[in-house]
Formats: structure tokens, sequence, C-alpha cells
């Protein structure tokens, strides 16, 4: 733990932040653009979990549960992270997990979150236009 510490301590000078800190629950939270929420989350197994609400899509909108599936394949839209659905508010979420040992310094955290974050755009701007509502791109807002 004490390294991610350390990573987010860096990672709030670089971006200029007056606090990031894991709270009670190991958990902080990012927010880009004012749309995108990151939440990270320090597990008791020694991994780092990346996790963004993109956006709530309707049970009838096959296409677009089709191109989540293809880009869950082989982490092929993902770059490594994975959509899946939360069961409660319906919400797609994009979720990454990386074992603390296999983080290697600051500057591979650095562009793991970057890498998260942009893909996490792109699926919120897919889902928003896919189903028709702008609104739906604030739902990362509600995590």
């Amino acid at each position: 733990m004490e390294t991610l510490k350390q990573y987010l301590a860096t990672l709030k000078n670089t971006l200029g932040l007056d606090k990031l800190e894991l709270n009670d629950d190991n958990q902080t939270y990012l927010l880009f653009d004012d749309i995108i929420l990151v939440q990270i989350t320090y597990k008791d197994d020694d991994s780092v979990e990346l996790l963004a609400k993109l956006g709530v899509v309707d049970a009838d909108n096959e296409a677009l549960y089709q191109r989540i599936m293809e880009a869950n394949l082989f982490w092929n839209g993902t770059e490594g992270a994975i959509l899946s659905m939360d069961p409660v508010s319906q919400s797609i979420e994009l979720v990454r997990r990386e074992l603390m040992p296999d983080i290697p310094d600051y500057k591979f955290f650095e562009k793991r979150i970057e890498s998260f974050v942009n893909v996490a755009e792109h699926w919120i701007k897919t889902i928003a236009e896919e189903s028709g509502s702008e609104a739906n791109a604030a739902v990362g807002m509600q995590i």
C-alpha cells in the first residue's frame, strides 16, 4: 500500500491537485473533464483497481451490447481493462486491476491511469451517442 500512496502523492503533484489520498476504505477518486470519475481502490491482495461508470444502455440495444462484448474479446477495445454491467445500477463499467508488484515504477502507473481514462472517455461518448442521451455521459460522476 505504501507504494500506491507514493504514486498517488506524485500524481497529485503532477496534476496540481490539493489532495489525493486513500480514504478509510482504501479508495480515492480522480475527476477528468468534469465527466470521467475514476475510483482507485487498493485491495488486500496488494492490487489496485480502477473503476469508471460509463453510462446506462437500454436492454434492447443489442448492437451496442454486441460492440461492448467484441471490445472485451482479447481486450481489443479496452486496452487491458474489462467492460461489464453493474447489476444494481445497470451502468456499464470499465474496470482494470493490477497487482502492485507488476507496476514497476511511477511512470508505468501514470500511463495506466492515462490509458484507462482514454478508454473510459471513448466508451462514455460511444454509449451516449448510441443511446441518444447526452445526459448519459455524466453518469460517471455517480460512483
